[in-house]
């Protein structure tokens, strides 16, 4: 079953966005604010409860009226005694009128063409959008729907459980490791993971890496890095960089 999920949603990515891809914490009561103020907590208090760190995440992700960022992604299917499939794609991330956007160049090079013709979107058309710009950017799961644990990854149905947290370095720059498995965490025998680095500051999510293991014996590894953009317009020459 979650092999055939799976499927679904790599056909749906491959189907909205093929030629754009490229072969190469108990918590001491958080301070919770509206719109786009930065949540403020005790990162003392919730640095051994990484449910607690989670909760504060998603507050601080649906706290956020407008919201932009810079993405790199890089997926990676490996399979023994297989060349790795690579994939690479930069993309724009906006929130804006409770709507959330994905811009990729093909996005950019059908709308400068004018090819991006006006068309009522049923249920369920706007259904596949959501869920295929989720699995491009899955920190945007914090916000967009109901149970991000639940929902973080298509074809992981039965979800997933903040297992640890820990103080980090990425690069020079101080982040909390906040890892996430998938199922109830405590077995070693897991169908995919997640690691998301928070900045403390921000309380924003700057970097993900995770692993899925399929059925067929192949790996799924996704690298995501991430640049906020709350107070600033984004380059629109960072999709191309």
């Amino acid at each position: 079953m979650k092999a055939k999920t799976l499927q679904i949603g790599l056909a749906t990515m491959a189907l909205l966005q093929a030629s754009a891809m490229a072969i190469d914490t108990d918590s001491k009561d958080a301070l919770k604010k509206s719109g786009d103020e930065k949540e403020q907590f005790d990162l003392d208090a919730v640095k051994m409860d990484p449910l607690a760190l989670f909760e504060s995440l998603v507050a601080r992700y649906r706290g956020l009226s407008s919201y932009r960022d810079s993405a790199h992604l890089v997926q990676v299917t490996q399979r023994e005694g297989n060349e790795d499939l690579r994939s690479v794609l930069n993309f724009l991330c906006e929130v804006a009128e409770g709507e959330l956007q994905v811009i990729t160049p093909e996005n950019q090079v059908r709308s400068g063409l004018g090819l991006n013709l006006p068309f009522r979107k049923t249920d369920a058309i706007k259904d596949i959008e959501l869920r295929y710009k989720l699995w491009l950017a899955p920190h945007m799961t914090l916000k967009f729907t109901d149970e991000p644990l639940m929902q973080l990854r298509e074809g992981i149905e039965q979800g997933f459980t903040p297992t640890s947290v820990e103080r980090v370095l990425l690069g020079d720059k101080p982040m909390w490791l906040l890892q996430l498995q998938s199922g109830d965490g405590l077995s070693s025998d897991f169908d995919a993971k997640f690691d998301f680095f928070v900045n403390p500051d921000s309380m924003l999510i700057e970097r993900i890496e995770g692993i899925q293991h399929l059925s067929d014996g192949s790996d799924f590894i996704t690298t995501l890095e991430i640049t906020p953009y709350l107070d600033s317009v984004v380059p629109e020459s960072l999709l191309t960089g």
